[in-house]
């Protein structure tokens, strides 16, 4: 679903990390202290991550946080591009931000009301 893509990019490479590291998904469970089967929900993106589990899933698996996060919102980009997306991607994860705040505070609502003159 398109709602969830940030979750199942994060998940996707949360899979990734782990392979690397050499981890199997049971042995990551043991880590986490939860079931193997949520790590599967995790990485297939079913289950949505928390920030602050998706922190004790890079702990577990000596990732950086911030190239982590870089990692997801270039493969978003990334992707959104291909399918024809006007999305510009920012070369970095604060320049993001920074963007995406600026566009938020520069957006300007007008009211409309209904006259009965008409």
């Amino acid at each position: 679903m398109e709602e969830h893509k940030l979750t199942t990019l994060a998940g996707s490479l949360l899979r990734q990390a782990r392979k690397e590291k050499k981890i199997t998904g049971k042995e990551l469970a043991k880590l986490m202290g939860i079931s193997q089967q949520q790590i599967s929900r995790y990485e297939n993106g079913i289950t949505p991550l928390t920030l602050d589990l998706l922190y004790r899933f890079l702990s577990v698996l000596d990732q950086d946080c911030l190239i982590f996060m870089q990692k997801i919102f270039n493969e978003y980009h990334n992707n959104s591009r291909v399918k024809g997306h006007a999305l510009l991607a920012p070369p970095s994860l604060s320049q993001y931000l920074k963007h995406f705040i600026k566009d938020k505070n520069s957006t300007s609502f007008k009211v409309y009301t209904h006259s009965k003159d008409n």
